[in-house]
């Protein structure tokens, strides 16, 4: 696992946290070895920032096969509180204009490891970095970036699960809980966040319905209203600027297919469906509006046919597909499962599957995945893979072909898109209209916001201004396996 560089900042606090598990082991001997001669030097984090001053101590945990020693090169960097299992990082107030760095070394037996000490300028307003580990399923952040929510889960005796909705305000930092602990299917069985409105609104995934469950400030809940004539809960993705318009979908009772709705003060009515899916068929699933625009203006979806996902979008009363100057369908026949011909159409075009963040505030931009696939010796073959951003104004795609198997994130209006890798934790910023990159996330995070960020981060979604910032990142275990976990950037607390 390649060292991540994960802290965290508070203006005048101690930073929230840093990176995940850094693993590492070695066998003694060669062949078939006992149990007992395993050899390891895990560290819970390998790199923390510090703000310039009144910092409070930050507790490093290690998992060590032997006794361990660890020194500072800095002496402003200190080691302290030495446990079997832990120790502490203590720094002094930083007296100069510029950062500074000193790393702290590990040994055990024949193992070693360091770890990274950061430290900001003092009197400089630190531009603040929070990982929230305990978030289940992620999260999601407002519009606007004033919210973020998402809920917690523990197993407080036996074996059953209990929820707690929470919503923390960026501005003042505080963490509230929506209510609960809830029993698990009790009121709402919660099973992911959708979106955060800048009302303080925060949409669950509701298990028990499949539909949405809505918690507000007071602890409130309540389903969105769904349109005439249907039963079933729908689901709400996304919110607007302001939260007056929210966008989703629900099965309608009538013809059995999803279909994308937009609600107005909550009031919902229908979007219409394109008249075939992504590859030239009558629906047999439907749509899903999955992201609007600040003003409700623009609104993007995907088809659910398949595996296609196919996306779409609608504006000024009409829905089209998102690249559709690129979008091609070409007839073919490929083997069945028996090794029969059948016909089939293949389909190159923008796609995207559930994300809720794909479009700029303006809607002028939506981002996207250009695939292409092939017909050989009557297979399909999946050939492309590549980051795509359409611009709704001109009607035209730009697509980045040096980086396939990668998709876009999210856009802003300006055209500065973001790029993320689907086999690693590689992520870019990209200049759409130059149609050039402009440097790793963790770089431009670095070069715009001044602090450094884990290097597995991926950017999901931007505030209109730029001051706040919504990501995900993954976490690494002494034993290995990754899982992820969701970060917010935000202007120091008073600001």
């Amino acid at each position: 696992i390649n060292p991540l560089m994960i802290p965290s900042m508070e203006w005048k606090k101690l930073l929230y946290g840093c990176v995940g598990l850094f693993s590492a082991c070695a066998l003694a001997g060669c062949g078939k070895q006992e149990e007992e001669n395993l050899q390891y030097l895990n560290l819970s984090d390998i790199a923390c920032t510090f703000t310039g001053e009144d910092n409070l101590p930050f507790t490093v945990t290690v998992y060590a096969y032997a006794d361990w020693t660890a020194e500072s090169d800095a002496s402003w960097a200190k080691v302290g509180d030495k446990t079997a299992e832990s120790f502490t990082i203590t720094v002094d107030d930083n007296p100069d204009s510029a950062e500074r760095s000193a790393r702290i070394s590990l040994t055990a037996g024949a193992l070693s490891r360091e770890i990274t000490v950061f430290q900001m300028a003092s009197g400089k307003g630190c531009v603040r970095f929070r990982r929230l580990d305990d978030f289940q399923n992620l999260g999601a952040m407002s519009p606007n970036g004033r919210y973020v929510g998402g809920y917690t889960a523990e197993i407080p005796s036996g074996n059953t699960w209990y929820y707690t909705p929470v919503i923390i305000d960026t501005e003042t930092g505080e963490r509230q809980a929506l209510g609960g602990p809830y029993k698990e299917a009790e009121i709402c069985w919660f099973n992911g966040t959708f979106a955060v409105s800048d009302n303080g609104e925060v949409f669950y995934q509701d298990s028990n319905t499949s539909g949405t469950m809505i918690f507000d400030l007071t602890g409130g809940h309540y389903a969105p209203e769904a349109p005439g004539g249907v039963s079933r809960v729908p689901s709400v993705q996304a919110t607007s600027l302001g939260g007056k318009y929210w966008v989703g979908y629900v099965r309608n009772d009538s013809d059995r297919l999803y279909h994308p709705i937009k609600w107005t003060d909550g009031v919902p009515e229908w979007l219409p469906m394109p008249e075939k899916d992504f590859r030239g068929y009558d629906f047999t699933t439907g749509v899903m509006a999955r992201g609007v625009s600040a003003d409700g203006g623009v609104i993007y979806g995907t088809t659910w046919e398949r595996d296609d996902s196919g996306m779409v979008y609608w504006k000024d009363g009409e829905v089209k597909y998102v690249g559709h100057d690129v979008h091609t369908i070409t007839p073919c026949q490929l083997y069945d499962a028996n090794w029969e011909l059948f016909d089939w159409n293949l389909a190159n075009g923008v796609t995207c599957t559930a994300e809720r963040t794909n479009i700029s505030p303006s809607g002028k931009w939506i981002a996207g995945a250009y695939k292409t696939e092939e017909e050989r010796n009557h297979q399909l073959v999946e050939t492309g893979d590549y980051p795509a951003f359409y611009n709704t104004e001109t009607e035209k795609t730009t697509i980045f072909e040096d980086y396939n198997g990668y998709y876009a994130a999210t856009v802003t209006d300006d055209g500065l898109g973001v790029i993320q890798s689907r086999y690693g934790t590689d992520g870019y910023v990209v200049d759409v209209e130059a149609k050039c990159t402009v440097g790793s996330v963790s770089q431009w995070v670095y070069d715009t916001y001044g602090i450094v960020i884990p290097n597995d981060c991926g950017i999901i979604a931007f505030s209109p201004d730029l001051t706040h910032i919504w990501g995900v990142g993954q976490r690494g275990y002494a034993l290995g396996g990754v899982i992820p976990y969701v970060w917010y950037i935000a202007p120091p607390l008073g600001e």
